[in-house]
């Protein structure tokens, strides 16, 4: 079983995207914050399983060669993320008062949430089109 306690990723380089020559230096070619901690986690719970290893292998490997674009911008994703992060009421009613209000708010106060709302639901608009856009070549 691999430790990988403090030390031994320090001595290793194996960590820190900042210091030249890690190992996470190498494959640190993430374009969003999602990637970096998901990228982060790997590093910080390595696989233990030769199938499990394999298949991260394969699906690296799958990336590299259809050597795609990355088509979505970090600030709409980031916009998007925190329309999807708001906490929203599973009650149709009290979602259509909130945005009323919201919307109400905006226009007779300098309130900026009903504007930032509108911005975080097409920024998610406008990526899952580049989603769909992204993954329909992988179909073939």
């Amino acid at each position: 079983m691999f430790n990988n306690d403090k030390q031994t990723i320090e001595e290793l380089n194996i960590l820190g995207k900042f210091r030249q020559g890690s190992v996470y230096g190498l494959f640190a070619q993430v374009k969003t914050r999602g990637g970096e901690q998901l990228l982060d986690h790997m590093f910080r719970n390595p696989l233990q399983e030769a199938v499990a290893i394999n298949q991260r292998s394969s699906v690296f490997q799958f990336f590299q060669h259809a050597q795609l674009l990355f088509p979505f911008d970090t600030g709409q994703l980031t916009l998007m993320r925190e329309f999807m992060d708001t906490e929203t009421s599973k009650n149709k009613a009290l979602v259509l008062a909130a945005t009323l209000l919201k919307k109400i708010l905006a226009s007779v106060t300098r309130d900026e949430r009903y504007k930032k709302m509108m911005q975080g639901l097409q920024a998610t608009i406008v990526t899952l089109n580049k989603c769909y856009q992204f993954v329909e070549p992988l179909a073939d």
